[in-house]
C-alpha cells in the first residue's frame, strides 16, 4: 500500500482508466462521465474532492417533487451517503447525489480508489433508486427510439 499522496486529476483519471470507464474533461479541467441517465462529474479542489452526479429526470409536478423531496431527505437522515439533493437549474429541478473526501494529508492510492468505487456506487446508486419510484419520468429511451 502506498503512503498519502494528495489527490489529483491525473490519479482519479488512472482509476477510471483501470475500471474502463469513459470521460472527458470539461472546460474548467473537471472529469466527466455520462451514462443514459445521469452526468457525474469529478472536482478535485485543494484539499477536497467531490463527485456530484445529476439525474437526468426532470420532476415537475407537485406529487413527485414532495416524493423525490421524501427520498432526498430520507437518504440523508439514514445513509452516510451520498448527499441528495433536488437542484434548480435551467431545466427545471434537478435531482443530484455528491459525495466528497476531505484530506490535507493526501490519501494513498488503496484509500482514493476506495472512495471512487464507493463515491460512484452510491451517487449512481441513489439515483436508480428514484428511477425506480419514478419511471413515468425515464423518457430517455423513448428519445433514443
Amino acid at each position: 500500500m502506498s503512503g498519502p499522496t494528495m489527490v489529483t486529476m491525473a490519479r482519479i483519471k488512472r482509476i477510471f482508466d483501470d475500471m474502463k470507464l469513459v470521460y472527458d474533461v470539461d472546460a474548467d479541467g473537471d472529469l466527466r462521465l455520462g451514462w443514459d441517465n445521469a452526468q457525474l462529474y469529478v472536482i478535485v479542489e485543494e484539499s477536497r474532492a467531490r463527485m456530484n452526479a445529476g439525474w437526468r429526470g426532470r420532476p415537475s409536478n407537485p406529487e413527485d417533487l414532495a416524493k423525490i423531496t421524501e427520498m432526498v431527505v430520507d437518504c440523508n437522515s439514514n445513509r452516510v451517503g451520498p448527499k441528495a439533493a433536488i437542484l434548480e437549474g435551467e431545466e427545471g429541478s434537478i435531482v443530484t447525489a455528491e459525495c466528497a473526501v476531505y484530506s490535507t494529508t493526501g490519501l494513498s492510492d488503496e484509500q482514493l480508489e476506495n472512495w471512487v468505487n464507493v463515491s460512484v456506487e452510491m451517487c449512481m446508486g441513489f439515483l436508480m433508486e428514484v428511477e425506480e419510484v419514478m419511471p413515468h419520468l425515464v423518457t430517455w429511451d423513448e428519445e433514443e427510439d
